[in-house]
């Protein structure tokens, strides 16, 4: 890790843009059931 600063800066990237898009998901129903319809039909 210490060795490769640039994984660990694109692995907190990801990290943080998958929070991100989770938060707008979650925020908008309509468009996390187009994007996961398993999840929004088994309920």
């Amino acid at each position: 890790m210490v060795g490769q600063p640039s994984a660990y800066i694109i692995k907190k990237l990801i990290h943080d843009v998958e929070t991100v898009v989770g938060k707008v998901l979650e925020d908008r129903s309509t468009e996390a059931a187009f994007w996961h319809p398993d999840r929004r039909a088994r309920r």
